[in-house]
């Protein structure tokens, strides 16, 4: 039976005549420059170009096996050489992170992107090929092996300047506009091409520059005014953030947690003697993701003697709100157990209990907590435990601490500010506003991986959320790129909400992120310091804030509805329906 092939791109670009060796060295050099150009580097022309050998490789490849080889090739290099940092904690973990998300991505863009081109269109195919890509990056961002590490806008997070339409996209919008304008630059530059079109698609790519340029200079100019120093930030806080520096592997989880409490306590205090507090202004003290490494019963949280120095310290001064980060755990009978609940022997007892990665909100009345819910897959998580835990039991990398699957939150509570008392004791920059009541504003709280999710973090966020604060370990990676990477993606969510951002990392990167992007503080790695900075407190909500993700929402359905209709076509082919009902679809 001949197969159906449609008149449309497939007569329009003929294959040039490349030697096999040639697509290799495509494969190679793109995935090559696809990392060379990836954050912290900052140099997002070479990602452009790597992504331009990918679409050459797609329309260059005269047969699948070309294609499906040299694809796998590229994803692989690109993921290893972004994200070979992992191999510090765990080499078996780097490796099957880095070749199960290739894997990911090549059936997701190249299987099913040729399937369609070759039972559609060429067309079609390309459709498929873009759309896939991005649908894949929306599908890490939900699922529960979730890892969007490697999403294409971070590559922009160091070209803030440039990407300040993300507030109305998200980080999809510049993984479209990478995919788009990289495809319209293989037009651009194709031999094959008459002169005219290839001056229509150098119009396109000129005008993809450009406008956007344009519009985020607009953005930027209006954000500058209304939520940097503007009138959407009324109120300001001062911002202490701890960067206590103790080695993840040798010091965290060995040392005894009362020695590395009381250093912590040591710093917080040095912070605020090394400043003029200004009694009328709120004050906020950030510590990293488990500062207090030791597992704590909620159930006994008010009495712990660990905990009980922060309260107090809360208590006596009224204008005083910490985020501390802690490890809690929630014991459980045999009628409330959870899934993810573990289940220790204990004398003629069963102990049943949830480990969770916490942080301890405390104002100076009250106090909440919150359980990080976002946890990463195969070190805080066993993917579906449902079914995978009595296959594989609780097999997890252990990183120190709490090893094995973390329990989730069901509440998601926010630190809720006190400004009132404050501005009035006194002399203060806290101007009134009908914001300025005790639970009007609140900080919404992030715990290390959570941070890279920005659906997660729309969900969460309130019309009253006025802070993003990010506690994290960073420890893990060494000097490598995992820790500024993870600093730099803090930039892009600055711009998708146009929030001020703490983020307080054992060691790593701390730092102060203004809602345009720019780092306006930060302390380096493998030091024991502490930044203070007064920080705008910016109520509200952007558009993509409102809206969401609409571009992975559309990418999704489009791949979809792709699929359904190859296999539609292929059904027809087989069972001899009339194929020109498909001559329309191209």
């Amino acid at each position: 039976m001949t197969r159906y092939r449609s008149p449309g791109w497939n007569h329009q670009i003929a294959p040039f005549r490349w030697k096999t060796w040639y697509l290799w060295l495509v494969a190679i050099m793109g995935g090559i420059l696809m990392a060379v150009g990836w954050v912290p580097r900052s140099a997002p022309f070479l990602v452009l170009v790597g992504l331009m050998g990918f679409w050459l490789l797609w329309f260059q490849s005269k047969r699948a096996h070309h294609w499906l080889a040299t694809t796998y090739v590229f994803l692989l290099l690109w993921n290893g050489l972004t994200t070979f940092w992992i191999y510090k904690a765990t080499l078996p973990g780097a490796l099957f992170t880095v070749v199960a998300n290739a894997l990911l991505y090549w059936l997701v863009v190249a299987v099913c992107g040729w399937w369609v081109r070759q039972n559609l269109s060429l067309r079609l195919g390309t459709w498929s090929v873009l759309v896939g890509w991005l649908a894949m990056e929306w599908i890490h961002f939900h699922w529960e092996l979730h890892w969007p590490w490697l999403t294409l806008g971070f590559a922009l997070a160091q070209t803030p300047w440039f990407v300040q339409w993300y507030e109305w996209t998200g980080v999809q919008g510049g993984s479209l506009w990478l995919l788009v304008l990289s495809l319209v630059g293989v037009q651009t530059i194709h031999w094959e091409r008459s002169v005219h079109f290839r001056g229509r698609a150098a119009f396109w790519f000129g005008f993809l520059i450009v406008v956007p340029i344009a519009i985020s200079l607009f953005l930027g100019w209006r954000a500058t005014h209304l939520w940097k120093e503007g009138g959407r930030c009324p109120l300001r806080l001062g911002a202490h953030i701890l960067q206590p520096n103790v080695d993840p592997y040798s010091e965290k989880f060995v040392t005894q947690a009362g020695v590395l409490n009381r250093e912590l306590l040591a710093l917080a205090r040095a912070s605020f003697r090394s400043v003029e507090v200004d009694s009328g202004l709120p004050q906020l003290i950030v510590t990293p993701e488990t500062a207090v490494p030791i597992g704590i019963w909620l159930h006994k949280i008010q009495q712990d003697t660990l905990l009980l120095p922060w309260r107090e310290w809360a208590r006596r001064h009224p204008c005083l709100h910490i985020i501390l980060g802690f490890n809690g755990m929630q014991r459980y009978t045999r009628e409330t157990v959870t899934p993810t609940a573990r289940v220790v022997p204990l004398g003629g007892d069963t102990l049943r209990y949830d480990a969770f990665n916490s942080a301890l909100l405390i104002a100076p009345d009250t106090w909440w907590v919150y359980h990080k819910a976002l946890l990463v897959p195969g070190v805080e998580t066993l993917p579906w435990h449902k079914w995978t835990a009595p296959l594989l039991g609780d097999l997890m990398l252990d990183l120190g601490g709490i090893s094995g699957t973390l329990g989730t939150p069901t509440v998601f509570p926010q630190l809720r500010l006190k400004v009132r008392s404050c501005s009035q004791s006194g002399n203060s920059p806290v101007r009134s506003s009908g914001q300025g009541n005790e639970h009007a504003l609140t900080i919404l709280t992030v715990i290390c991986y959570e941070s890279v999710f920005p659906e997660y973090l729309r969900d969460r966020l309130h019309d009253s959320t006025a802070l993003i604060a990010i506690i994290t370990n960073d420890g893990w990676w060494g000097r490598t790129d995992g820790h500024r990477q993870h600093f730099h993606y803090a930039r892009v969510q600055a711009i998708t909400f146009r929030k001020w951002i703490v983020r307080a990392a054992n060691t790593g990167i701390s730092g102060v992120i203004d809602p345009l992007g720019q780092i306006i503080a930060r302390t380096q790695y493998d030091e024991q310091t502490f930044l203070y900075r007064e920080v705008p407190l910016c109520p509200g909500k952007t558009f993509f804030a409102r809206v969401g993700n609409a571009i992975g929402r559309t990418a999704i359905f489009l791949w979809v509805l792709l699929l359904v209709l190859t296999g539609v076509a292929r059904l027809s082919q087989r069972f001899r329906w009339h194929p020109k009902v498909w001559r329309r679809l191209d």
